[in-house]
């Protein structure tokens, strides 16, 4: 991303909506998060910048690494993206695999129980 502290070189990012919800807990279609964005003031929606512009990133206060998305620098922002991704990842592989141990088991038990009816 752009190290810029200019508000309108940030907004012309073509991915400024999806870099700026990346931390929310929830997940909106883009429409959604442009139509909520429109409504909210600049000084909100520009808040973290100016926080990055004044002391740095918020995780490790670099100033010196350009600015990515909710007050960190490009590096924190990676790392925390890549361990969001890892961790909804391993979660997904869990699930699917519980979901087929179940699946293996109802299979199993049909098995045993057909000679029953």
């Amino acid at each position: 991303m752009k190290n810029s502290s200019n508000p309108k070189a940030l907004t012309d990012h073509r991915d400024c909506a999806t870099w700026s919800a990346a931390l929310q807990p929830w997940f909106l279609p883009r429409s959604l998060l442009y139509a909520i964005n429109r409504m909210l003031p600049l000084e909100y929606r520009m808040k973290m910048v100016y926080y990055f512009e004044d002391y740095g990133c918020l995780r490790c206060g670099r100033k010196s690494e350009p600015y990515a998305f909710n007050g960190f620098c490009t590096i924190c922002a990676r790392t925390i993206l890549s361990r969001i991704r890892f961790a909804l990842l391993r979660r997904q592989r869990t699930k699917k695999q519980r979901s087929i141990k179940s699946v293996s088991r109802s299979m199993e038990a049909r098995r045993l129980l057909k000679d029953l009816r």
